[in-house]
């Protein structure tokens, strides 16, 4: 049985969107909402993975210099300043914890915009319209945890495979102009002049 980490409204939900591109952002429609760094890194631990996790991997991974005991209880208080708030954003079991499947992710969006850019079966005209500015923002470029730079590395390679396909694609039909506006996005993502 799945609960919310949060009550679940009666009513119609509110969309609930995360950002990590360019930093860290929740939202509820249309109103920003602020947590505390703990539930920060919890939530967009979460939003990393696609499947629920064990809560003591969690634990381990966010709280990994303490002991096994006070990391749960760390996990424990980071899940507890989430209860708080009005909006579904984790979902629990008794030994799983995931990311509410309600919660819309920024970084999933434009990784699914990357693999459509790189597969060759995609209508060009669909795919050279994309948002380069999606693909050309960082995971999270403050923060320096190792399992955000690890998955840092991971989408900055993914977004220069796709925006340099593009490109090439471009110019093979001689859409120059747009390849050239595409292939500048690749010199400055990833911190790269």
């Amino acid at each position: 049985m799945v609960l919310s980490a949060s009550p679940l409204p009666t009513g119609p939900l509110a969309p609930v969107r995360l950002g990590l591109l360019g930093g860290f952002r929740l939202r509820v429609e249309t109103e920003d909402v602020a947590l505390p760094m703990n539930a920060q890194r919890l939530v967009c631990f979460l939003a990393l993975h696609d499947q629920p996790l064990l809560r003591t991997f969690v634990g381990g991974t966010l709280w990994g210099e303490s002991t096994e005991h006070r990391a749960g209880g760390s996990l424990r208080s980071a899940m507890w300043r989430l209860r708080r708030a009005t909006y579904p954003v984790v979902a629990l079991t008794s030994e799983h914890i995931g990311l509410s499947p309600l919660v819309a992710v920024d970084l999933r969006e434009g990784k699914a915009l990357a693999h459509k850019v790189l597969d060759p079966s995609q209508d060009l005209d669909e795919v050279a319209e994309v948002n380069e500015d999606v693909l050309s923002v960082d995971l999270l470029p403050d923060w320096t945890d190792d399992w955000v730079l690890m998955e840092r590395e991971s989408y900055l390679q993914l977004r220069l495979r796709a925006l340099e396909a593009l490109c090439r694609r471009l110019s093979a039909k001689g859409r120059f102009g747009q390849a050239v506006q595409v292939c500048s996005c690749t010199s400055t993502i990833g911190g790269r002049p």
